[in-house]
């Protein structure tokens, strides 16, 4: 009862102030508590956002360099198969002879003679020689020869030889015509690629 009546006897100006007082500390104490919560909140915020930031900027990176890579990796399968096409690993001697004689036959040929030989290492690669004896007329034997010029692998005509058939029927019946059948023999050189193992053998021997 003695604090009330200590109470009642201060001025109302007092009271008054102690109370504006009370509210004014209550007031900064819940700012300072409520401002350094909302504080640590935005600084958190703040780090989360520069570390997705990054997270994202690496990602980006990522992606940038994982499509420039499969385009790398698509450029580089397509000229190891354009590179295969023109010097293949394989001596594929089949193909390579069919290729002569379809090409032969387009321009009009007739092949007397095929005769494969001996392949030859040149370093990274070898040298697969065919002897061929053609019989036909002058612009067949000048088609041929540019169309197997114009194939993807890569085929050399090389020590081309050409004379008078004597042999033929029809030379005496194409000579009133004015068209020479010829008789040619050439050869014709294709290539494969060698591993390099084989490629450093290759050169120790020779």
């Amino acid at each position: 009862m003695a604090m009330f009546d200590d109470l009642a006897r201060i001025p109302s100006s007092r009271k008054i102030a102690i109370v504006v007082v009370i509210f004014a500390l209550v007031g900064v104490g819940y700012y300072f508590v409520r401002y350094q919560s909302l504080a640590t909140e935005r600084e958190q915020a703040d780090t989360r956002h520069s570390q997705l930031e990054t997270e994202e900027r690496d990602l980006l990176t990522k992606r940038e360099n994982y499509v420039s890579d499969v385009r790398r990796l698509a450029q580089l399968r397509e000229n190891f198969a354009a590179q295969t096409r023109i010097l293949p690993p394989s001596t594929e001697i089949s193909a390579f002879l069919e290729s002569l004689n379809n090409h032969a036959e387009l321009a009009g040929l007739e092949i007397l003679m095929v005769q494969p030989m001996d392949e030859e290492g040149v370093g990274f690669y070898a040298k697969i020689p065919v002897e061929l004896h053609l019989r036909g007329r002058y612009h067949e034997l000048a088609k041929f020869f540019y169309n197997v010029g114009r194939l993807e692998r890569i085929i050399n005509i090389e020590n081309i030889s050409l004379d008078p058939d004597t042999t033929s029927t029809a030379s005496t019946e194409v000579a009133e015509e004015s068209e020479v059948i010829l008789q040619a023999k050439v050869l014709a050189t294709t290539f494969r690629a060698i591993e390099e193992e084989n490629a450093d053998e290759a050169t120790d021997a020779q």
